[in-house]
């Protein structure tokens, strides 16, 4: 028990970080766009990306550091191969995998510039958000975390 708090508390960190990364009212921030299938594109700060690696399409895990990943399938389906991103966690035991298109493109975005959209939000998304006319989600970090690791 005690086990899982330590877990849910780290989780919650994490979800802290990339919204004190993307909510401040001023500054810039360099993220990555990750297109989404059927959805808004993903706005992610670079630094919560440790590593890019080009993987098989469609899988639960992948192998980095010699540790296995749970994956988070956000990719085309048609696709063989994709780019997994490795996304930081608060330690090895919460980092999991994006597996997107490709490599995303990167943006500098002022973040004055970036406007709430009030639209109601699926699970693994925390905000949907407007910058220059174009909709992006905010993941919901530790909602994807939670749902990875308890299977």
């Amino acid at each position: 028990m005690q086990q899982d708090i330590v877990h849910e508390s780290a989780l919650d960190l994490t979800q802290e970080q990339i919204q004190r990364l993307i909510a401040t009212s001023t500054g810039f921030i360099e993220a990555y766009v990750i297109p989404v299938y059927g959805d808004a594109p993903i706005l992610l700060p670079q630094n919560m990306v440790l590593s890019a690696m080009n993987v098989p399409a469609n899988v639960s895990e992948v192998e980095w550091h010699d540790k296995h990943l749970p994956t988070y399938i956000v990719h085309r389906p048609e696709l063989h191969e994709v780019t997994a991103l490795v996304i930081e966690g608060d330690d090895e035991s919460t980092r999991f995998a994006i597996l997107c298109d490709a490599m995303p493109d990167s943006m500098r975005l002022r973040i004055s510039g970036v406007l709430d959209v009030e639209r109601e939000t699926p699970k693994f998304v925390y905000q949907y958000v407007k910058v220059d006319e174009q909709q992006y989600q905010i993941p919901h970090l530790s909602n994807i975390q939670k749902d990875l690791f308890q299977n």
